[in-house]
């Protein structure tokens, strides 16, 4: 989607439609009534004749027939002015997003509502680039669709729309990703694109893959990878504030940030399974299909790292990718098989297809030999946090409260479902091992908590939050928000959390 801005009034411009929306049980606005008053007062009898309430997801359209540069004029219903917010102006775009693109119309001229106020215009702007996505890059229709571009008129708010049409594509990126098939999206294209982003953004960068693994004591992250055809690695890109960057220090091509004093600093951890089978606990048929997004997680902690600059946080950024594959080798872990982490503690893996809490372990205490004082996971973890949540919400285990309300707020903003789970410590006892420090799962039932409460055990010292996407970061059919597929879940919440003041 290109954004364009101009000073010309939405009746003087031209492109294939002008796009207004109403709210229910109000009267037609200025700019609708003006559009009538060209129509000698047709519009708002045809409104009534069509029986448009303006509910949300109610469209009404006509042609102009050149009384108006632009061919069409659409209305979309916003619902009633009580209830939009942020949420509701996403939708709103999404809507309009969706119906641009199935229409084939190119270049619209977008109208707000002047009362409704900048930011949530910006959120529409947002929502027009979210609706309007689709994943056409293997398909031979790509070549038929038209770009869209939508021009706002007037400069008023034009930072916000800016800055929120970029975090949609974010979004999208990690839509992207995530879609790609997992012949495409292995450990090394994540660490190409990881690259890619480094040098954009200025931020630091380093790469542990292989037998580098092991000589940095992580060990689980390279149990689950060793058997991939693609070498399993640690990805680590890093962004601090441009006032203290001059503190940079380099060490053998990696430009580290971190020096005395430094406080605050957050590390986002994305889990980068780029494809499951499950290794020895083999997944089967109706639920391996899909197990190219079980990057998501890493998907979204790069799609945030590509936009850091733009967010500015006075604080340094850590965003840590542990990327593998976990398919069956003979060389593939075992049930049963004991592995050291990096922080020394003994696993006993009982469950090869519980991986990713496993490497996300190592990049836990990666992060804390970093200097991160916060560290927050981003992960399609455990199907039983859909069962408990749905496929919208994700599931958020904390052990620090002000840390999980800065999240929840967060994804209030942001429009994302995040609901807090608790870490009920009575069933830490499932994870107990007769022959290591702790097994890889516990019982069937809380497999959601017994997943977190694994984490946590790797989490010493930190401020931490265990965000579980397993439901919201792959839909099976459309949703508000999007086509069906990967959704970017988690992109939005995390930028929304990384605008915020740390550093006091």
């Amino acid at each position: 989607m290109n954004i364009v801005f101009s000073k010309k009034k939405p009746l003087e411009s031209k492109g294939d439609a002008v796009v207004l929306f109403k709210f229910e049980g109000e009267e037609l606005h200025d700019l609708l009534g003006a559009i009538d008053s060209e129509f000698g007062g047709e519009i708002k009898r045809l409104l009534s004749r069509e029986e448009f309430k303006a509910k949300e997801g109610d469209v009404f359209s006509f042609y102009t027939f050149s009384r108006i540069p632009a061919s069409q004029v659409v209305i979309f219903g916003a619902g009633k002015r009580a209830d939009f917010g942020s949420a509701a102006a996403l939708r709103l775009g999404s809507n309009i997003g969706k119906y641009l693109r199935k229409k084939g119309i190119g270049e619209a001229v977008f109208a707000a509502d002047g009362k409704i106020g900048a930011e949530l215009v910006a959120r529409i702007a947002a929502g027009i680039g979210l609706g309007a996505y689709r994943f056409r890059k293997r398909s031979k229709e790509k070549k038929k669709e038209k770009g869209l571009k939508i021009c706002f008129c007037g400069a008023a708010g034009r930072g916000g729309i800016e800055r929120w049409a970029g975090l949609a594509r974010a979004v999208n990126f990690a839509r992207d990703l995530v879609n790609e098939p997992a012949c495409d999206v292995t450990p090394q294209r994540l660490v190409r694109e990881a690259r890619k982003i480094a040098k954009r953004e200025g931020l630091g960068i380093r790469v542990y893959s292989g037998d580098e693994l092991l000589k940095k004591k992580m060990r689980l992250i390279h149990a689950v990878g060793e058997s991939g055809k693609y070498e399993p690695a640690l990805i680590h890109l890093e962004y601090a504030p441009a006032n203290r960057a001059k503190n940079r220090k380099s060490r053998k091509g990696f430009r580290s940030y971190r020096h005395e004093g430094d406080k605050g600093a957050i590390a986002v951890i994305g889990k980068g399974v780029t494809f499951d089978g499950g290794g020895f606990h083999l997944k089967t048929r109706g639920n391996i299909e899909d197990m190219k997004h079980d990057m998501a997680g890493a998907a979204a902690v790069m799609a945030v790292m590509g936009i850091i600059k733009g967010l500015a946080p006075d604080f340094a950024v850590h965003g840590i990718i542990p990327a593998v594959e976990n398919i069956l080798e003979d060389d593939s872990i075992k049930p049963g098989d004991v592995i050291e982490a990096m922080s020394g503690k003994t696993v006993e893996v009982v469950d090869t297809d519980a991986e990713g809490r496993l490497i996300i372990a190592d990049a836990l205490r990666y992060a804390k030999e970093c200097g991160a004082e916060t560290a927050i996971d981003v992960a399609t973890l455990t199907g039983s946090c859909a069962v408990a949540l749905g496929e919208f919400a994700a599931g958020l285990f904390s052990n620090d409260d002000g840390l999980a309300d800065r999240i929840l707020k967060a994804a209030e903003s942001a429009g994302e479902d995040i609901w807090r789970l608790p870490l009920y410590k009575k069933l830490r006892k499932q994870l107990e091992s007769d022959v290591a420090d702790l097994k890889n799962v516990g019982k069937r039932y809380g497999g959601a908590i017994t997943g977190a409460l694994f984490i946590e055990e790797f989490a010493e010292g930190m401020k931490w939050a265990h965000l579980d996407i397993a439901g919201p970061a792959y839909h099976e059919s459309e949703d508000d928000l999007g086509p069906r597929g990967a959704t970017g879940f988690g992109v939005m919440t995390l930028a929304e959390l990384l605008k915020q003041d740390w550093r006091g």
